[in-house]
């Protein structure tokens, strides 16, 4: 059976997923390198948040279509990645998540979503911190469209546990629990119960989904998933931790 055709941006960024395969931890020199990589294949990079066994970036066609960039850089690296580890075969799964940008409105928010990734957990590799000083980032674009550092900042913040949600369907919100919870939502029903409303939580936090449509793709109980999001949405912000650390114990 063909695969689905990705679905085009009208502006030409997305926010791009990848994740190793077989569980591999990439050190932050490995980080560091693919960020070089993308550097050095002209990639404007408007945000990311690089997990140890999975990299999630804001990226913006120029020359070359997203399929191109993500391909070249992604043989470059592991190449190089397998040399430095003595290692053969892949490194990334071969298909990776992709959700297109169709205003600013979504730039934003997909922004934001990569930032707020990296507000629990000061040990992962960020655009959070310095964004207008990164070297790696194309902070020119964020300027075109709020004219000043102020006005951006101000914007993402506002938006970073409200407006910065991404509507997802139940196949992409399917791709989303896999991608960063590293477990299948049918299995999310055998985590320790703390783990589980952190998980539940960041679900929620991270996508405009409803309990209805978790418990669709779970099969947990409704009536369990609304007293989990009542439960936790009454919680004082900075005092949840991030299902992305929650993923660390799970595997």
């Amino acid at each position: 059976m063909a695969r689905k055709a990705r679905e085009k941006s009208q502006l030409g960024i997305y926010l791009i997923n990848i994740k190793s395969v077989d569980d591999l931890v990439f050190s932050s020199e490995d980080k560091i390198n693919y960020l070089n990589i993308l550097l050095k294949n002209n990639t404007k990079l408007l945000a990311y948040t690089l997990l140890d066994n999975s990299f999630i970036i804001v990226v913006k066609e120029e020359d070359k279509p997203i399929d191109s960039i993500l391909r070249q850089s992604s043989i470059k690296f592991v190449k190089e990645f397998n040399k430095l580890n003595g290692r053969q075969g892949k490194v990334f799964y071969s298909r990776y998540t992709s959700f297109p940008a169709n205003n600013i409105e979504d730039v934003r928010h997909f922004i934001t979503n990569t930032h707020v990734m990296a507000l629990f957990n000061e040990k992962v590799m960020s655009s959070a911190k310095g964004y207008f000083n990164n070297a790696y980032i194309d902070s020119k674009y964020a300027l075109t469209y709020f004219h000043s550092k102020e006005k951006f900042e101000e914007a993402c913040n506002k938006s970073a546990f409200t407006e910065s949600k991404i509507k997802l369907n139940d196949e992409e919100l399917t791709k989303y629990i896999i991608n960063t919870f590293d477990i299948q939502p049918h299995n999310i029903s055998k985590l320790p119960q703390t783990t589980l409303d952190n998980v539940i939580y960041d679900i929620v936090k991270g996508t405009k989904t409803s309990a209805r449509q978790i418990a669709r793709i779970t099969s947990l109980p409704l009536r369990m998933l609304w007293k989990i999001v009542k439960k936790l949405k009454s919680k004082p912000k900075g005092v949840v931790e991030n299902g992305l650390n929650n993923k660390r114990r799970i595997n």
